[in-house]
């Protein structure tokens, strides 16, 4: 647990870094209002096999981080006992890999070419 927060730190500084100080692969591209485009930096950014890898790390710890932190709160809530605990291990991994898989399809889309806005 605390290895998978420590990276889930890490990569909050670097999405910081990079999607809102834009200190980290910067994107010129403007809006008709001057503010930074969006779209094409999340685009331009994702089609980056570096980019797409951290943020599917990233992803792949909050999942693991998610399911496990699932189970230990109906532990704390006193809520599980012998019957009920293998389901609240299984509904936490499956709600983990469900975020996981809806997360990380931005990017394997817009890095396998399947999603082209620009």
């Amino acid at each position: 647990m605390i290895w998978t927060g420590l990276a889930i730190g890490a990569y909050l500084i670097f999405h910081l870094m990079h999607f809102t100080f834009h200190a980290v692969f910067p994107v010129k591209n403007t809006d008709s209002s001057g503010m930074p485009d969006v779209l094409i930096m999340l685009v331009l950014s994702f089609r980056n096999f570096f980019i797409s890898s951290v943020y599917i790390a990233a992803l792949a710890a909050v999942a693991l981080h998610l399911a496990h932190g699932i189970q230990s709160s109906f532990q704390t809530l006193g809520i599980n006992n012998e019957r009920t605990f293998p389901v609240i291990i299984k509904s936490g991994l499956l709600a983990a890999i469900i975020i996981f898989l809806g997360y990380i399809a931005i990017p394997v889309f817009i890095l396998a070419g399947v999603l082209r806005f620009l």
